[in-house]
């Protein structure tokens, strides 16, 4: 800074026409009051409020900038700030502003920021930069967080979907997440541009190909494979399992409340399914103190009891007796 440039003290200047102020030289011209340099435009162009040295063309150093725009009747959008993009009128600027009508409150009044025009809206890029939402430290390329008891979530709507009806994902404080569809309709999940599975809006699961509600909670269309435990119940005390109660033997089991039953295929070992069962060997049996009947066209042809031999209906004990009365003569 020259030292030795003139001060006009107490001094008002007025010019009729155009007017300027400056230096000749390659030199610094500053702006001072109370005897102290406030700004300064350097030999360069460059405009410094708050330092010597400014960088670009304009810098304020240890300061703030202030825009307050006057109210401006029923215009609901406040521009603060626009950058144009040079020459190159399809960019379009980039807008810095405040929303909402005057009169507006609460959540009608917001900060917006986008690019473009009013005809087409460009793209904003955020190169190499995690974004916190509610957060000074993002860990991922967005991370958003709420209040101390307040859920995180990110909402998504089409056009014409009012907040009832949108998509909903989010955390709430207890770390339970959330995925939601609040409209009365589909989620479908995919893989390589292919849908995989789909959760209709009555709560129906269809997995596979070519998705119909067929009235099935679970309906799967291709093989399905399970390697724990599988429990169909009507309700408390009846229903169908199967069962794997050993490293090779699986079974079934129906039952209710009295008794139950229990078929399947008993691995190397034997015994695990019923004891004294050997090793590989198919087997069917009762549960509880109760009979294993088998029967045809409905009705019962053997018995077994809990205790002994089978017994039979009348007429193939009579078979079996004129068996024996042959035998014997």
């Amino acid at each position: 800074m020259q030292t030795n440039a003139p001060f006009y003290t107490g001094a008002n200047l007025y010019a009729s026409t155009n007017f300027g102020i400056g230096t000749n030289t390659a030199n610094i011209l500053g702006f001072f009051t109370n005897n102290a340099e406030r700004m300064l435009i350097t030999s360069g162009g460059n405009v410094g409020i708050g330092t010597s040295s400014p960088a670009d063309k304009l810098e304020v150093y240890n300061g703030s900038i202030l825009v307050n725009r006057p109210s401006l009747g029923n215009d609901a959008s406040h521009t603060m700030f626009r950058f144009n993009a040079g020459t190159d009128a399809t960019l379009g600027p980039l807008y810095f502003a405040m929303t909402g009508r005057p009169s507006a409150t609460g959540a009608n009044r917001y900060v917006e920021m986008y690019a473009g025009d009013n005809i087409a809206y460009r793209n904003i890029i955020f190169p190499f930069a995690n974004i916190g939402i509610g957060t000074t430290s993002p860990n991922e390329r967005m991370t958003i967080q709420s209040g101390v008891s307040a859920p995180s979530a990110v909402t998504f709507r089409a056009n014409n979907v009012t907040t009832a009806n949108e998509l909903f994902v989010g955390q709430a404080a207890g770390n339970e997440a959330y995925f939601y569809n609040r409209a009365n309709q589909q989620i479908s999940f995919g893989t390589n541009n292919t849908e995989r599975m789909r959760i209709f809006a009555n709560g129906r699961v269809f997995i596979g190909a070519s998705p119909t509600d067929g009235g099935y909670q679970l309906d799967v269309n291709g093989n399905t494979r399970v390697t724990g435990k599988i429990d169909v119940t009507a309700n408390a005390s009846i229903g169908h399992n199967i069962i794997r109660t050993g490293t090779s033997d699986i079974a079934a089991q129906v039952f209710n409340s009295n008794g139950w039953l229990l078929y399947g295929a008993e691995g190397a070992n034997g015994g695990a399914i019923f004891t004294g069962s050997t090793p590989y060997a198919a087997v069917v049996g009762s549960g509880y103190n109760r009979p294993l009947q088998l029967a045809t066209n409905s009705a019962v042809r053997m018995e077994i009891d809990s205790v002994g031999p089978p017994t039979y209906p009348a007429p193939i004990q009579q078979i079996f007796l004129i068996i024996i009365v042959l035998f014997y003569f």
